[in-house]
């Protein structure tokens, strides 16, 4: 899908002339996500652009009938309906009932769940110019979701909307004892977007790492 972005449409004297008959030029921003910290001009124009959005609820909850009418559609491809949706196709272009519910069960358990700490002193915010939520992972959480230092993550809890972080990895495990999940720690703002408390569980997803040109900014 297309990469959520952000640019500014200006006002520039001797530009060549738009559509609308002004003469602008678009100002374009490497990083993903959010912009924070560009001063705008009176008559700028924010310009937000996205792909078409993921929907409501668990992908591998949705009816299978609706999965297989969107691949007809073109609006899923047979191998997002595989691995996002968990759905299986038998020679016909029908859905195979018993390869799905295996193939759902098996996403299920690669699912990546924490449990919450929560700590109303954690700053989890980093940057002057711009600043962006981190998240502490152990090796080992990191590993299994594949990402490395700076790498781009999702939370998801109990409400629809997800939060998203960078990656900071820390040397020491941390987790309770015995064999109950690893855990995460969040500030109150957090666990308010999430909609979760302590000891709650949280899924965590990989996305994938966008190029930024010069690095993040300080």
């Amino acid at each position: 899908g297309h990469t959520y972005r952000v640019s500014i449409l200006r006002e520039e004297p001797g530009e060549k002339q738009d559509l609308a008959g002004k003469s602008r030029i678009e100002i374009e921003f490497a990083t993903p996500g959010k912009v924070t910290g560009y001063p705008l001009r009176e008559g700028d124009a924010v310009l937000m652009q996205s792909g078409g959005g993921g929907g409501y609820g668990d992908p591998l909850r949705r009816d299978p009938g609706a999965v297989l009418e969107d691949v007809a559609n073109s609006v899923v491809s047979p191998r997002r309906a595989r691995d996002g949706y968990g759905i299986v196709f038998d020679d016909r272009g029908g859905v195979d009932i018993a390869a799905t519910a295996t193939q759902r069960s098996e996403l299920e358990a690669n699912r990546v769940r924490v449990a919450v700490v929560t700590d109303d002193t954690l700053d989890s915010y980093e940057g002057r110019r711009g600043k962006r939520r981190i998240l502490a992972l152990t090796p080992h959480t990191a590993g299994r979701l594949g990402l490395s230092e700076d790498g781009l993550l999702e939370m998801r809890g109990n409400n629809p909307a997800p939060l998203r972080a960078w990656a900071r990895i820390h040397e020491e495990e941390e987790g309770p004892s015995g064999n109950g999940p690893p855990t995460i720690r969040l500030d109150p703002f957090a666990c308010q977007v999430l909609g979760v408390s302590a000891d709650d569980l949280v899924e965590l997803r990989a996305l994938p790492k966008v190029h930024v040109p010069g690095g993040l900014a300080d």
